[in-house]
C-alpha cells in the first residue's frame, strides 16, 4: 500500500484497482500531529507544542471520530452507496472507499466552467446526504469532499458528519461555510462569489425542513 494522504483523524493508503484504504491514526500519532504541528492555523496553534492541550484534543479527536463511525454505519444500508465512495467497513472504524479526487486537486486543474459545475455538484451532495439523517457540517469541502471517476461528487470523510438537525440549522443560520479554510483558499473571485451563491440557493432552512430524513420516516 502506498500513504497518499494524511487529514486529522486518518492515513490514506492507495491500494489499486480505484479503492483506497483509511486507517485511524493511532493516539500516539494523532498526539504528534497535534503536538508538532508544522503551519497551525488560527484555531489550532493553541495545540503545538502543549502536551496536555494536544493529548485532551487527541482524545476528542478520537471519540468524536468513533462515535460519528457508529452513527454513519447505522445509515449506511439505507442510502445509495455512490454517494460516499461505496465503503467497505473492515474493522472498527477503518474502511475502503473508491478513490476520488479532492476538490482542491480538482479545482487546480480543472477551468472555471468546469469547477462551477463541480460547486453545485457539492451542494446537491449535502442536500442529498439530509435525505438520510446526515450532513456535512464542517464544510471543509476542499479535502472533505472528492470528485470520482464519473465526475460526481462524493463525501470522503464521514467523522466530522453531523447527525442532529439542530446542528444543521445552527451551521445554515450562521453561513459556516464561509468561515472555513477552503473558502478562503478560493484564489478565483468568479469562483468564490459563485459558491457563496450556489451555497445560498440551495442550503436553506426550506430545503432541510423539507428533505431531513426523507427517506428514513
Amino acid at each position: 500500500m502506498e500513504l497518499i494522504g494524511k487529514g486529522w483523524e486518518y492515513r490514506v493508503y492507495d491500494i489499486g484497482n480505484g479503492r483506497v484504504r483509511k486507517v485511524k491514526r493511532t493516539p500516539v500519532d494523532s498526539f504528534c500531529r497535534l503536538f508538532f504541528m508544522p503551519k497551525p492555523v488560527k484555531k489550532n496553534r493553541k495545540f503545538r507544542f502543549n502536551p496536555i492541550l494536544s493529548y485532551w484534543e487527541m482524545r476528542r479527536i478520537s471519540r468524536e471520530t468513533d462515535e460519528n463511525i457508529s452513527r454513519f454505519k447505522k445509515i449506511l444500508p439505507f442510502m445509495p452507496d455512490h454517494l460516499v465512495g461505496n465503503p467497505v467497513f473492515l474493522n472498527g472504524v477503518n474502511y475502503e472507499q473508491d478513490y476520488a479526487i479532492s476538490l482542491f486537486q480538482y479545482f487546480k486543474q480543472h477551468n472555471v466552467s468546469e469547477n462551477r459545475k463541480i460547486i453545485t455538484k457539492y451542494a446537491e451532495l449535502v442536500v442529498e446526504l439530509w435525505k438520510y439523517g446526515c450532513s456535512d457540517n464542517v464544510f471543509n469541502f476542499y479535502n472533505n469532499s472528492g470528485v470520482d471517476k464519473n465526475e460526481q461528487v462524493t463525501m470522503m470523510d464521514f467523522g466530522e458528519l453531523a447527525f442532529s438537525k439542530e446542528k444543521v440549522y445552527q451551521a445554515i443560520q450562521s453561513k459556516r461555510w464561509l468561515f472555513q479554510p477552503s473558502y478562503a483558499l478560493f484564489r478565483n473571485e468568479e469562483l468564490k462569489n459563485y459558491f457563496q451563491t450556489e451555497m445560498e440557493r440551495l442550503i436553506t432552512m426550506k430545503n432541510l425542513n423539507k428533505y431531513w430524513k426523507l427517506y428514513r420516516k
